[in-house]
């Protein structure tokens, strides 16, 4: 393919490879270090939204693709995602967690199930339709290497909770 071209190609992320209905990717190539592999749209709308780049680092190291990266997550819960945001220079990830009942007037932890956790860089989420965060019954929300705390001042016990998180990894 010519320096400086683009052309449409039949791709699919590598965790779906033969499983994927009809996938419409763009290929374009900047020239021998560089080339961005995007999904422009798919029959299976959780298949929209990727990216692959092929990048030469230094002088010294063959051009590789670098590690699949979305640009929209689907956010399919407990599902960790490796976003195109960057964090001091970090990928960032992102996780949907289902923390289950909210806290009844106390705090509540769940384990969030992610490996190599090194710091959390967003927190967002859901409680029985409203926002988490800002919530006026929500006191604290800490997010630590392997566990989510919420602390409330009321019975919240009646709704459920999801808390989006995005983070950097230890090992990236």
């Amino acid at each position: 393919m010519p320096d400086k071209t683009a052309k449409l190609v039949l791709a699919y992320p590598p965790a779906v490879y033969g499983k994927a209905g009809t996938t419409i990717s763009l290929l374009y190539k900047g020239d021998a270090n560089y080339a961005v592999l995007s999904n422009i749209g798919s029959a299976d709308t959780a298949l929209c939204g990727w990216r692959m780049i092929k990048l030469k680092k230094s002088s010294s190291d063959p051009s590789a693709w670098q590690p699949f990266e979305w640009e929209h997550p689907p956010m399919q819960l407990g599902v960790e995602y490796r976003t195109t945001e960057r964090y001091q220079q970090l990928p960032i990830y992102t996780k949907a967690v289902n923390f289950g009942a909210a806290p009844n007037t106390t705090s509540k932890t769940v384990e969030h199930g992610i490996t190599g956790f090194n710091q959390c860089v967003d927190v967002s989420g859901i409680l029985g339709g409203a926002n988490l965060i800002g919530h006026k019954n929500i006191v604290g929300i800490l997010v630590n290497a392997s566990q989510i705390t919420i602390e409330a001042d009321a019975d919240l016990s009646r709704s459920n909770v999801y808390v989006i998180l995005k983070y950097t990894k230890a090992t990236s």
